[in-house]
Parts: C-alpha cells; sequence; structure tokens
C-alpha cells in the first residue's frame, strides 16, 4: 500500500513539472528613452565639438570616442522595471577626458542626462521642475526655456533647449543650451565667462 502512495506522488510530481507548476521568474516592464532626448545627447562615435571662450578666445575640443547603450536589467527590492541607458566617453583638450550618460531613470518622468568631470550635473529634460538632490556633491539643473532659433558665430541653430542651475557653485556653468541633432552649443559660467561652439561634425 504505501508503495503505491509514493508511486502515485511520484507521478504527480513528474506530471507537475511536465505542466510547468513551477513558479515562473517575473516579467518587469521595460522603460526606452523618448527619441526626442536621443536627438539632443545621442551622437555617432566619432562626432566632435570645438567651443571658443569668448573673452580669452581659448578652444576646447570635445571628442567622442565611446558610447554604448544598453537595458538595465530590473534590480529586486530596488527597481521593479527594466530601462534604456546609455554612457558615453568624451576626450577634452582642456579637461582630458568627460563621462556623459543618462536615460530613463523613473518611469513616466522625463530622460535623465548626467556629465561628469567638471561639470557635475544631472538634470532631466524637458521637465519644469528639477529632480531635486541626487546626491551632495551633484549640482542639479532645470529646464527653464527654449527657443525656436538661436544664432551663434553666424549659424542659426534650431529647437534649442535651456538648462540652468540655481545654485552657485564656483566658477561652474550656470545655463547649458542645447540643440536638437547638435548638442550642446552654448555655456555660460557663473563667472561670466562664456563658451560658444565654434565648429562641429556629427559622425555618420
Amino acid at each position: 500500500m504505501k508503495a503505491k502512495i509514493y508511486l502515485f506522488i511520484l507521478i504527480i510530481s513528474i506530471l507537475c513539472l511536465a505542466s510547468d507548476c513551477t513558479k515562473e521568474p517575473k516579467e518587469y516592464p521595460t522603460y526606452y528613452m523618448s527619441q526626442e532626448f536621443k536627438d539632443y545627447v545621442l551622437f555617432p562615435v566619432g562626432s566632435f565639438w570645438v567651443y571658443q571662450n569668448t573673452s580669452s578666445g581659448i578652444e576646447d575640443s570635445i571628442f567622442l570616442f565611446k558610447q554604448e547603450i544598453k537595458i538595465l536589467e530590473a534590480a529586486p527590492n530596488e527597481r521593479e522595471f527594466n530601462c534604456e541607458v546609455f554612457e558615453q566617453n568624451f576626450y577634452s583638450s582642456v579637461n582630458e577626458t568627460l563621462i556623459g550618460g543618462g536615460g530613463v531613470i523613473i518611469p513616466g518622468a522625463p530622460d535623465v542626462y548626467h556629465l561628469s568631470k567638471e561639470w557635475g550635473f544631472y538634470y532631466q529634460f524637458f521637465a519644469p521642475a528639477s529632480v531635486g538632490d541626487m546626491e551632495p556633491h551633484y549640482k542639479i539643473l532645470k529646464y527653464v526655456a527654449n527657443y525656436d532659433t538661436l544664432n551663434i558665430n553666424g549659424n542659426n541653430f534650431y529647437e534649442i533647449r535651456v538648462f540652468e542651475n540655481l545654485k552657485q557653485y564656483n566658477n561652474q556653468p550656470k545655463k547649458f543650451y542645447y540643440a536638437r541633432n547638435v548638442g550642446l552649443i552654448k555655456i555660460e559660467l557663473f563667472d561670466g565667462t562664456i563658451w560658444e561652439i565654434k565648429k562641429y561634425f556629427i559622425n555618420e
């Protein structure tokens, strides 16, 4: 009798496994960067931008030599979603290397961009309010204005987005100007220094 019971349990166990009675892994939603966001911050490797200090005439050449776009997987008890993010590495003739990155940090919120090295900023594109202090040593910028057109050094740039730092940190930038399909075109520092784009090349 006991043998029949054990056989019955064994058969049930086999059938249960065969019919996929095991708990299926949880599926998380995936959130992707908006195309509008990509148009302002993602460019092919090999692209470069040359900026000039309007007071001293010094130039800073920024060359994008590495970029990775990936899906950051959900982490239990931390993030209940997958998100698309990117990382960038630039060479700067003035600041040596710069690191950029960002993507979808909070579902439903504007995409976030982060630029570090001399400029340690987080800011949300197209958001009317700042994201709040993510870390004490980071400065948080806020989207403050947009222009249809902006002329710099005789060149017209279109669909401009302006971000402003509301807290002063030494000679850190006060405002950033981004143009669609071009990227960063102008920087204003708190001390009055201005860097403007002189020329650029977007690689194909």
